[in-house]
This record gives C-alpha cells, sequence and structure tokens, in this order.
C-alpha cells in the first residue's frame, strides 16, 4: 500500500470516528473502488478512480466517498426499503454508438474501392463490430430502494460481487427489507 492509499484510509477512518455515537458500532465494512471519466472546462476527459468505503453499523449505513478529500454521507435504515440488483455498461451507450458510426462511415468510404479491397474491408468491419459490441461488459450493482435523491441514489449502489454478499445481508437485516 503507497502512502496516499494510507493516509486516505486514515483519513476515512478518523472521519468515521468522529461521525459515529459512542454506542454505535460497525458491523460490516465494503471499500471499492470504481473508474469514471471526469472533465473540467479547460480539461479534457480523463479517468478517475475513486473510492467508496461503506460501513453498516448498528444504527445506521455511513458511506465515505475520496475524491481529493474524504466526504461522509449517511444513510437511515428507515430509508431502505429494498435492493434492486441492476446491470450497465461498462462503456456509456452513446459514446460507444458515436464511436462505432466514425468506424462505419470510414468503411462506407472503403466501399468506393474496387471489390477487391472493399468486400474483405467491409467483412472484416462487420466482424470487428461485433466483437466490440461482445466486449462490453456489464457491472452489476445492489441499489438500493427508497425516498432517495438522484445522487443518493447513485451513490448507493453496492457492486455485486462475491465479496459484497455478506455485506448487503447484514443492510438487510438492519433495514428489515
Amino acid at each position: 500500500m503507497d502512502a496516499p492509499e494510507k493516509a486516505s484510509e486514515n483519513a476515512v477512518e478518523k472521519i468515521l470516528k468522529e461521525a459515529m455515537d459512542p454506542d454505535e458500532e460497525v458491523l460490516a465494512r465494503l471499500h471499492y473502488r470504481k473508474e469514471a471519466w471526469t472533465a473540467t472546462y479547460n480539461v479534457a476527459a480523463i479517468p478517475t478512480i475513486y473510492d467508496y468505503y461503506f460501513f453498516a453499523t448498528n444504527k445506521r449505513l455511513l458511506g465515505v466517498f475520496v475524491d481529493k478529500f474524504p466526504e461522509l454521507v449517511e444513510l437511515p435504515y428507515s430509508k431502505i426499503e429494498d435492493f434492486d440488483l441492476i446491470e450497465e455498461y461498462n462503456i456509456d451507450k452513446s459514446l460507444f454508438i458515436v464511436i462505432i458510426g466514425i468506424f462505419w462511415f470510414y468503411l462506407l468510404l472503403i466501399a468506393f474501392l474496387p471489390p477487391v479491397f472493399s468486400v474483405p474491408a467491409i467483412l472484416t468491419g462487420s466482424l470487428l463490430t461485433y466483437v466490440v459490441f461482445k466486449l462490453r461488459k456489464k457491472r452489476r450493482y445492489y441499489q438500493i430502494k427508497g425516498s432517495l435523491k438522484r445522487w443518493e441514489k447513485n451513490f448507493w449502489r453496492i457492486p455485486a460481487e462475491e465479496y459484497a454478499e455478506d455485506f448487503v445481508k447484514i443492510i438487510r437485516r438492519m433495514a428489515g427489507v
């Protein structure tokens, strides 16, 4: 573990300790990293990795989002109605369609070449399009259902991976769903 990562975890623990009541205890914890494309007004979009820390306590659900500085978010168990298992692609559909559209535009230009060149190019393009469609991976999440704001719904997505199963079971038990 490198120094910035360790500093980040120390900051998360400090925030957690400050936020918890004296009689509150952590029942389960979960940490995962999520990559997202970020852009500002003068910088091109770049992939950025964000750390998410979730803590199920005996009173509420706590989450810490780490970008540059850790930020605490809490969710009372009373707001949790259920969980949905959702799937989304790792590549935004609109971006994917634009890339394929540009690719096929160039393939259509090649179609005006003699058939010796154009037919193999279009067949290869069709095969590549199919392969790229199949390479798009779906990510699965447990989405907390309840009267949540849009940003809360985005934040309270727990990856549907094996390491998160126990965490979700504890939340279900504590929320009574």
